[in-house]
């Protein structure tokens, strides 16, 4: 879509998370949950 987004320090579980949020499947963690503390990444739409 032509955007591009930084999150500085980030865990890409957090994205994945987000990813899976976005088809519709409401996890509350990707693989190791001490890195998805925080939830789906904000500011994707």
């Amino acid at each position: 879509m032509g955007r591009s987004l930084k999150y500085p320090r980030v865990a890409h579980n957090r994205l994945l998370l987000s990813l899976a949020h976005g088809m519709g499947h409401r996890i509350g963690q990707f693989g190791n949950p001490d890195f998805c503390g925080d939830g789906p990444l904000s500011n994707l739409t």
